[in-house]
């Protein structure tokens, strides 16, 4: 009882940023609320720096360790409940083609992402591996579960974050009239924003703009793409060797290697997808992860050197820019071609 209420202050702090940010992000007037009733800021990058200015201008001691319970054990829980609204039927429900094209343009976002990141001298391979995740996949979601499996510093979790949030937001203005430009069919812009757009609001956003078929599209895409983030760590854990596919005791250390929030996150969708949870509570769970990935999101500002994270987020930037642009391209024309 006592280490709760060590840790509530914290936990406290964290929820009454979420509830000002959603706020925020309601606000009637642009740029938070457009014309068309979307909302473009997102509730992540709001909350990111809220928790940035209060940790670095007005840090409060006793806030400490429940704003790192919310980073660290809050954030492993968001992640498992957000495996009940990924349906292993939505794969059945597509095309060889479309299915095709999501995992080209999350491999293509990946290694292009890391690929140039290298080339800029500020931007580690964790911060670049980050961002690639970021991008490739579902955005902040998909930045904290790789960060928390990998360890990754605070500081490269935050540019990584307020990057992809800003590239899904000019995603949200762009695309469509890109689209429109193109003369893209809903159908095909639906496909586009869903394999390309970062987070699920921005993604929905995208297509929703563009027209309501096209949003519908986006989301069913979107949701499969989500369906990429457990291969893709595990490939990851692979490929920075972090995990030996050929040692004989890895089958019984799995957990060690696969921390057991990812786990926690496969078992979740598979009992989605056999219909275990109503559809009421597959939404109650839905909003809940979502709640908590804004907490997480706040804890890790708060813990956010600004003076260290400016040093790399103008390159930061550059890359998660360059390369949302590279993916959009790179989708667009497989679209087009196959």
């Amino acid at each position: 009882m006592s280490k709760f209420l060590e840790l509530l202050p914290g936990i406290a702090l964290a929820f009454a940023a979420v509830l000002v940010a959603k706020e925020v992000t309601l606000m009637p007037f642009p740029p938070f609320t457009l014309a068309s009733g979307i909302h473009p800021i997102s509730s992540v990058l709001i909350v990111l720096v809220l928790g940035m200015a209060l940790g670095n201008l007005a840090r409060i001691p006793k806030c400490s360790k429940g704003v790192n319970y919310t980073s660290d054990n809050l954030l492993q829980s968001a992640i498992i409940l957000l495996g009940a609204k990924l349906n292993f039927h939505y794969v059945f429900a597509l095309s060889f083609a479309h299915i095709f094209i999501i995992i080209a343009s999350v491999i293509f976002a990946y290694l292009f992402t890391v690929f140039l990141a290298s080339k800029f001298k500020r931007i580690d391979k964790e911060a670049g591996a980050l961002l690639a995740f970021g991008t490739a996949i579902c955005g902040s979601a998909a930045i904290a579960a790789l960060g928390g499996i990998a360890k990754a510093k605070r500081n490269n979790v935050t540019i990584a974050v307020a990057v992809v949030a800003l590239c899904g937001t000019i995603a949200m203005f762009l695309y469509p009239y890109l689209g429109e430009i193109l003369g893209m069919t809903s159908k095909e812009f639906g496909l586009l924003a869903g394999s390309t757009v970062q987070s699920v609001p921005q993604t929905i956003g995208t297509g929703m703009i563009f027209s309501e078929e096209a949003g519908d599209k986006a989301t069913i895409t979107k949701l499969v793409r989500i369906l990429m983030l457990c291969p893709m760590i595990v490939i990851y854990l692979v490929y920075s060797k972090k995990v030996d596919l050929g040692n004989a005791h890895f089958s019984q250390d799995f957990t060690k290697y696969v921390p057991p929030f990812i786990i926690g996150f496969i078992a979740m969708s598979a009992a989605s997808t056999g219909g275990v949870f109503p559809h009421h509570i597959i939404n109650l769970f839905s909003w809940a992860a979502s709640f908590l990935i804004l907490m997480a999101m706040f804890g890790i500002g708060y813990n956010t050197n600004i003076r260290e994270m400016m040093k790399t987020c103008r390159e930061a930037i550059i890359v998660g820019i360059i390369s949302s642009l590279a993916l959009f391209a790179f989708t667009y024309l497989l679209i087009i071609t196959i």
